[in-house]
């Protein structure tokens, strides 16, 4: 989360009258289902509709909820016939492996330093669990040359390989074509705000989790998570079952924790919202159709490693460029 749009005096009073949040609060009937003063954390979210924040939930809510898992449950993949054999990956000191390699570590130290200097509450936002989930594929994409057939890590990188793609997909149009002018439009007449909120959706390290991860997680799932010239596995249902567990988890986990504690990151989630089952519905049809385009394009498109990384140093100076622009804006 960041402090953007609150003024530092309010956010300091804030910090004294939030009330103490433990493990066993969620679990303690006798406390109420808001657990923050008007449902906005700190008044991070003093942006959001009070009734997107407080009051009864959606009569549909539940039930839709309560289908979507039970409907996960019922469809779960009775056999996995994904082949885990150690030669699928590329070679140990290949320029694939390498490339995993350093992109690991690289991304494990921004999520590292971002850690250090904002908050660690940052890891449960959807953009950063995205982040991670393509870190650790780089990791173990960088690992596989020295495991066994077989081995349980090449199992887990087979089931993060579509919920990878999927969730830096979402977070990049998302985040790009909805939320940004969005706030764009909620600030147009607010000068300063607009260009401060221009200013940090500009810097390096915004940069890297909304516009860079996409093309990362196309590196690692679509180009090199393979040996360079064997073709790659097209999604299977078994891989849109592991990316529709994904987004129903964490949408489980936002209303049962995150609406709690006035954490609203997607409003547009909220359990209040009239028109909740068809944004639900939505949304399954969203990973659907996502699951169709990257099959598609694995089927009918070359996607080539020099590409995607010229792409990635491309938009990082286009974006430093235009930070700094905002930056002499002042």
């Amino acid at each position: 989360m960041s402090s953007f749009g609150i003024e530092r005096s309010k956010l300091q009073n804030a910090k004294k009258q939030i009330p103490p949040i433990q493990l066993r609060t969620f679990f303690d009937p006798s406390q109420p289902w808001i657990l923050v003063q008007d449902g906005s954390l700190l008044g991070f979210f003093d942006w959001v509709p009070k009734n997107l924040r407080v009051g009864p939930w959606s009569s549909f809510a539940m039930p839709t909820l309560t289908v979507i898992v039970m409907a996960l449950i019922y469809l779960r993949p009775a056999y996995d016939e994904y082949d885990t054999m150690v030669s699928f990956y590329p070679e140990a000191y290949s320029k694939f492996w390498w490339y995993n390699l350093v992109t690991f570590i690289y991304m494990l130290s921004l999520v590292g330093i971002t850690c250090a200097t904002r908050t660690k509450a940052i890891l449960f936002t959807f953009t950063i669990i995205s982040w991670n989930i393509n870190m650790v594929r780089h990791g173990l994409n960088a690992l596989a040359p020295f495991l066994s057939d077989g081995h349980f890590m090449l199992k887990l990188n087979h089931v993060l390989r579509f919920p990878a793609l999927v969730s830096a997909t979402i977070t990049f149009v998302v985040w790009n074509f909805i939320l940004m002018p969005y706030v764009c439009i909620l600030y147009s007449d607010q000068q300063e705000k607009r260009m401060s909120f221009l200013r940090w959706n500009f810097s390096f390290r915004l940069t890297q989790i909304h516009l860079c991860n996409i093309f990362y997680s196309i590196l690692n799932t679509c180009i090199t998570g393979s040996r360079e010239g064997s073709k790659l596995h097209l999604f299977d249902s078994e891989d849109l079952w592991y990316g529709m567990v994904l987004v129903v988890s964490y949408g489980v986990f936002y209303v049962t924790v995150l609406d709690r504690i006035g954490v609203h990151i997607y409003p547009i989630f909220s359990p209040r919202m009239k028109f909740i089952s068809l944004i639900w519905a939505f949304t399954v049809l969203l990973f659907y159709g996502v699951f169709r385009f990257w099959n598609h394009v694995m089927i009918h498109h070359v996607l080539r490693f020099d590409d995607m990384v010229t792409c990635v140093f491309s938009i990082t100076i286009v974006m430093f460029l235009s930070h700094h622009f905002f930056q002499k804006s002042k």
